[in-house]
């Protein structure tokens, strides 16, 4: 039988009830009015790095230290059922594990990667939280670790974003090549491809640069 509108409605307030339920059972609620509940971001943050920055990867081999999403997820948020077996359960910790996930962001400004870059190991060496693949199984799976070695974060952490860099200008230049073949003036389509590039070159140099020579950080 199709569903109705009424039961996709309820179904939602089901999922909702379950996330909250869950992250409230969890601790990470903040205690104000229950009709504007608010995850404790701050809680939160302090449980995920306290347990990704026991989970220190110096090898290729090491990386089965990593923690899983799911597993990450289940250190986290104990009560979260990723045995469910009916819609609704497999959606609340669907939600569950994408709000832990998030928050267990490798970019600069995420506030567990500042959490761990505080802890340093025998040489004084700031750790790096890193996202990676593993395989469980057979299947590839998204995990986290921290890390001095800067051969896996050449591997896992620098290599994607030039990956990413790669494929953003290839973008920009197969769309700046569409527009000439529309008849828009090569040489100002050429120049604003060049300018960009010529930015996006002197901005990462020069943030570089800054923390080469001691600056404040970017």
């Amino acid at each position: 039988m199709a569903e109705t509108i009424a039961d996709i409605a309820d179904a939602a307030v089901e999922i909702d009830e379950g996330v909250w339920n869950a992250l409230e059972h969890a601790g990470f609620l903040l205690d104000e009015d229950p009709a504007e509940q608010r995850i404790d971001r701050k809680k939160l943050r302090l449980a995920i790095f306290r347990h990704v920055i026991k989970a220190k990867v110096t090898t290729k081999a090491d990386r089965k230290l990593a923690l899983t999403k799911g597993r990450l997820t289940k250190l986290v948020i104990p009560n979260a059922d990723d045995d469910a077996t009916d819609d609704v359960g497999r959606k609340v910790y669907q939600e569950l594990s994408r709000v832990v996930w998030s928050e267990a962001n490798e970019n600069h400004s995420g506030a567990v990667q500042t959490l761990v870059g505080d802890v340093t190991d025998d040489n004084g060496l700031g750790y790096v939280l890193v996202r990676t693949r593993v395989s469980i199984d057979g299947n590839p799976t998204d995990a986290v670790y921290v890390t001095t070695d800067y051969q896996r974060i050449a591997e896992d952490f620098t290599s994607p974003l030039g990956q990413a860099v790669t494929r953003a200008a290839r973008k920009y230049a197969m769309n700046a090549t569409m527009l000439i073949k529309r008849g828009q003036d090569a040489r100002k389509v050429r120049k604003g491809l060049d300018g960009a590039m010529q930015s996006a070159t002197a901005l990462a140099t020069s943030t570089v640069d800054l923390a080469l020579s001691g600056g404040d950080e970017a």
